[in-house]
């Protein structure tokens, strides 16, 4: 017989893991240097690791810094510096004096036409080296954000959720723990994993509150909207196609408890105004980059256009006080406002294919890259995508930080013989003339403008820029064929035809004989 050992199996001993130490945060929400004692408290909210945000990007090129960067005295921002020749940074290597106080290239201008000896109209030159191709300023920072896509259960492909998620897993590749992914059905079957994902996201939206870092919300919606009455689509378990207005479906799929703690973010995010951030371009205060509750539509145009449909999105943003319960002497109330701005589409083409860069350039100006306010992002971001207005119109309904004033503003291309400015006229100079939308066209000469009714042969006057200028707007200098206008529109520039032949009839206006004598004049 073999003399040899039974064999035994031997379990390793399980390693002693060592709790991660907390980093406690200042009040503007960056790293201060202090650590937390790993012991200090037994609630779950000492104990988490808190949410920071590392300002690790230039101001200037958008690439990270490294260790080799210099700061603004003025403004606060950052640009990177060359370490060895011809390598990445925005200030050339060896350029830089030390010994004087650094400013970028914002700020040396300003500050070389306040001395007193600097010649009027001379801003100087940089005290060093500047590389890059122009001066675009950059505000880069990886923000916690909650980013959610609601999609309709059925549809052929997730374009728009999966394209989004691609590019916002890059930007936030430094810094995962920042960024929150969630995905739903628009469907009353959906799946224990995404169910429990959103719990699971006001519960990040809460943890960033607390660290002083309130997230940014962002919503996308891809479903249909019903042609008559601009409900949104979705399907019930027995997966029977449904229709509900755009708030009923909101609250519906993304859930109160969401809401509640974007709304609470947005409510923290209000007060945490950093002292002087306001006089600088460069500003890394919660008041600006957090908080944020954006809803994207990206519907069929219906869901804009109806009246009924519209009305019940802009109260999505409208702000009014809601009487919760009486008590003795005493109102308890509060306010409904859901999103600070909702984003839509009017046009003949939503297809993600055609929106989803509208929809993720606006979400990187907002929530990672931002210096400027709402509208100006709209329009630096919508007002470029020639690609997207030649198929859609824009509607934009938002409320500026600090403001109660809900502004409703619609984007479109001048697109003559249909559409001059990117308005749709309807109104007729005959009366009761039984016509319909697509009995009107114009002709034009450059942005001069006559209508014809072709229901009843009545022609306008032409329609000049004294006449238009008040009611509708070019987006930018460099984009002349781009224009903005209130939505819904006026009574004004609804009847502006109408009103403008009348005005033009005792002068031949309204005539092509006119036309050419006042050319001629």
């Amino acid at each position: 017989m073999s003399n040899s050992r039974p064999l035994t199996l031997r379990i390793p001993a399980r390693k002693k893991l060592k709790r991660k130490r907390s980093v406690a945060l200042s009040d503007d929400g960056c790293n201060d240097g202090r650590k937390t004692s790993d012991n200090a408290s037994e609630s779950p909210e000492s104990s988490e690791p808190q949410l920071t945000v590392e300002k690790e990007f230039c101001n200037f090129c958008g690439d990270h810094m490294g260790d080799q960067f210099n700061q603004c005295v003025d403004c606060g921002g950052y640009m990177c510096e060359q370490k060895v020749p011809d390598g990445p940074g925005c200030i050339w290597v060896g350029t830089l004096d030390r010994k004087i106080p650094f400013r970028c290239i914002v700020c040396e201008p300003r500050h070389w036409r306040k001395m007193a000896d600097a010649p009027k109209g001379d801003d100087g030159c940089l005290p060093y080296g500047f590389t890059g191709y122009g001066g675009r300023k950059r505000s880069k920072l990886t923000w916690p954000m909650v980013l959610a896509t609601f999609t309709l259960a059925g549809l052929p492909d997730k374009y728009m959720q999966k394209s989004l998620w691609c590019d916002f897993e890059v930007q936030y590749m430094s810094q995962k723990q920042n960024l929150f992914l969630l995905k739903g059905n628009l469907s009353e079957n959906t799946n224990k994993k995404d169910a429990d994902a959103l719990p699971r996201g006001a519960e990040f939206i809460a943890r960033s509150v607390r660290s002083n870092v309130p997230a940014n919300t962002f919503i996308v919606i891809d479903t249909h909207s019903e042609e008559r009455t601009g409900r949104l689509q979705w399907t019930d378990r027995a997966r029977r196609p449904m229709n509900s207005p755009a708030s009923e479906v909101v609250h519906k799929f993304v859930g109160q408890p969401l809401l509640e703690q974007a709304k609470g973010a947005a409510v923290q995010a209000r007060l945490c105004i950093q002292p002087g951030s306001a006089r600088s371009w460069y500003d890394g205060s919660p008041f600006s980059r957090g908080g944020w509750r954006v809803l994207f539509l990206a519907t069929c145009a219906p869901v804009m256009r109806i009246g009924e449909s519209f009305a019940d999105v802009r109260g999505l943003v409208e702000r009014y006080v809601i009487c919760c319960c009486w008590d003795v002497g005493d109102v308890k109330q509060r306010t409904s406002d859901v999103f600070d701005f909702v984003l839509g589409f009017a046009g003949s083409s939503t297809i993600p294919t055609q929106v989803k860069n509208a929809v993720g350039r606006v979400i990187e100006r907002l929530g990672v890259d931002k210096t400027m306010g709402l509208w100006d992002t709209v329009m630096s971001v919508v007002g470029q995508d020639l690609h997207l207005l030649e198929v859609n119109s824009v509607v934009a309904i938002f409320k500026e930080r600090g403001s109660t004033e809900v502004l409703s503003r619609k984007i479109a291309r001048h697109a003559p013989p249909m559409r001059p400015w990117g308005v749709e006229f309807r109104a007729c100079g005959t009366p009761n003339c039984d016509r319909t939308t697509f009995d009107f066209y114009v002709q034009n000469d450059g942005y001069d403008v006559r209508m014809t009714c072709r229901a009843c042969g009545w022609k306008s006057a032409w329609v000049k820029e004294r006449h238009w200028g008040h009611h509708v707007f070019r987006l930018d200098n460099t984009l002349p064929t781009v224009f903005w206008h209130s939505y819904p529109p006026s009574d004004a520039l609804k009847t502006l035809f109408v009103e403008t032949s009348k005005g033009n009839a005792k002068d031949g206006g309204g005539t092509a004989e006119g036309k050419v004598r006042k050319h001629q004049q």
